[in-house]
């Protein structure tokens, strides 16, 4: 299959040419004007049928505008510190603002759909240790949400309250049981809606979750080959056996067999129900699926390589927008009505709250991200709760099964696919592996392109589907008091520059190399203390 790339004069990539359709780049002009950014990215149209076009305020992202297929916008306002002090979504004659307040180290303590100056009475409300930073709890309504930590700064606890009833909790550090000398957890103590319930996790000497024990029972036993492929399956039911070839390729497990493009990704799927068959663009991203039952899936893909529409038959069901890169803000039904939205605040991959049919509800998630309880902060009823098994199976669903389209870890879960998106690829949590190789390769610090999170998906997250990062809490910690010495750099050197390209040439200048290296660093730093 041969894909070309027609770059401009000034070497920018122009035209993506590929036999499915073209991707087609454009750039604002040379000359300053309103909303642009001279030289730089202005629109992207997919063969998906999605626009994409971008505008700035100099240095600074100031909206997202999709058309075409799907339609709606996210627009950003900043401070005088290059924070985001609002978020707006409109689709159609509907909008959706949400306001940002932060303390004085620049962490974010509210997000509210009126003010966060002061914080209104709808406002989400995070609390934060004065001494280290770490998040301590939040207040939305009549929802509350407690964090402690052992003495590394590492997640002991959390739980969600409604009055003195407790919606969902989990225990994963107390004195009887810590995490072991690598930070891991070894012990998990969760109650979301019923009697609580005791996880244990063994690993084995590369790290790799090989025992679970549910309330003191063997529940799940794990092995693998030398490359961290999963040979067997061993439960009280009895075995699965996984057969692999040489290049990791997942041939069969149990009586489920598997075939794959020459590129690696899956390309059928066969059980007792039929033939599933996936169909992927050249750019890797899982673009139909075709069920045994007759019904066809179509994912629709803007130019960032987003998940931003689903089809189901050749009618659109769904569709979203995002904030940036990885992030939903928005879903959209079939006719292109806006009827969720997303909030974010301390937690990089999941929402924190949720505005659904005019209710607003408090998104309750685990140490992973992954929503177990969803509450109305006005009435405090449950309207929603989920469980996953280690691997990311959803064990329970109380309430409608796509009512949050977020799934294991913040991915975004289709459950008539059972695949989970994160980011670049599509996560398989039956099989506890990806369904295509890593378009990093190696440079994911694994030798199996199929593996997901070296082995532990206890520990480890991976959201952006090319490499997993370890201590979740460790990560938003760094990143979090990273990010306002960026902003202070660019402030203290730049803050005299008029917004446009001297703007953004002059904090490229003089903060690029923090700006390029803290996601890098921060990954490195926590793999570091989860390694020992």
């Amino acid at each position: 299959m041969l894909v070309g790339r027609i770059y401009d004069a000034a070497g920018k990539l122009d035209l993506l040419t590929t036999p499915t359709g073209n991707v087609d780049y454009d750039y604002f002009g040379l000359t300053p004007c309103p909303g642009c950014a001279p030289g730089r990215l202005q629109r992207i149209t997919d063969p998906s049928g999605v626009v994409l076009d971008h505008s700035y305020d100099g240095l600074l992202l100031k909206s997202l505008t999709w058309s075409g297929a799907v339609a709606g916008s996210v627009a950003f306002g900043h401070d005088a510190s290059f924070r985001i002090t609002s978020e707006t979504v409109t689709v159609g004659a509907t909008t959706s603002p949400v306001a940002f307040g932060y303390d004085n180290d620049d962490i974010l303590i509210c997000a509210s759909p009126s003010t966060c100056s002061p914080a209104g009475t709808d406002a989400l409300k995070i609390t934060l240790n004065a001494g280290n930073g770490l998040v301590t709890g939040s207040t939305h309504g009549l929802v509350t949400d407690t964090l402690t930590y052992n003495a590394f700064g590492e997640l002991a606890s959390t739980t969600g309250k409604v009055g003195a009833s407790t919606v969902f909790s989990e225990v994963v550090d107390t004195a009887a049981n810590p995490r072991d000398a690598l930070g891991r957890i070894v012990q998990r103590v969760e109650t979301n809606g019923g009697a609580a319930v005791t996880w244990r996790y063994t690993y084995d000497l590369r790290g790799r979750l090989v025992d679970v024990q549910k309330d003191g029972a063997l529940f799940e036993h794990y092995d693998y080959d030398p490359n961290g492929n999963r040979t067997l399956l061993t439960t009280p039911a009895g075995t699965t056996a996984g057969v692999y070839d040489a290049q990791d390729r997942l041939l069969s497990y149990g009586s489920t067999t598997y075939t794959y493009t020459a590129n690696g990704e899956l390309r059928t799927k066969t059980d007792s129900t039929g033939t599933t068959t996936y169909t992927y663009d050249v750019r890797g991203n899982l673009v139909q699926v075709d069920l045994p039952s007759g019904d066809v899936i179509q994912y629709l893909v803007d130019g960032q390589d987003r998940r931003v529409g689903k089809n189901k038959n050749g009618v659109l069901e769904r569709a979203w927008l995002y904030r940036n890169q990885l992030n939903p803000v928005a879903e959209l039904d079939g006719s292109g009505a806006l009827v969720a939205r997303f909030v974010y605040g301390s937690k990089s991959n999941v929402p924190e709250y949720m505005v659904r049919g005019g209710v607003t509800y408090r998104v309750l998630s685990d140490h992973l991200g992954s929503p177990r309880a969803l509450v109305d902060v006005v009435t405090g009823a449950v309207a929603w709760r989920a469980d996953f098994d280690a691997w990311g199976n959803r064990t329970l669903i109380a309430g409608t099964a796509d009512f949050l389209p977020f799934g294991f870890a913040g991915g975004m879960l289709d459950s008539e696919t059972g695949l989970t998106r994160f980011g670049a690829r599509d996560y398989d949590a039956s099989v506890g592996r990806w369904a295509s190789k890593d378009p990093i390769t190696f440079r994911a610090r694994s030798t199996n392109l199929y593996e997901y999170s070296f082995g532990d998906p206890v520990n480890w997250f991976d959201h952006t589907g090319l490499k997993p990062i370890p201590d979740k809490d460790c990560y938003e910690k760094c990143v979090a008091d990273l990010w306002p010495e960026l902003l202070k750099c660019i402030a203290n050197n730049c803050g005299n520059v008029p917004p446009g390209p001297e703007r953004e040439k002059c904090a490229n200048e003089n903060c690029g190399g923090v700006l390029k290296d803290i996601e890098a660093y921060c990954t490195e730093k926590c793999d570091i203390i989860c390694s020992g």
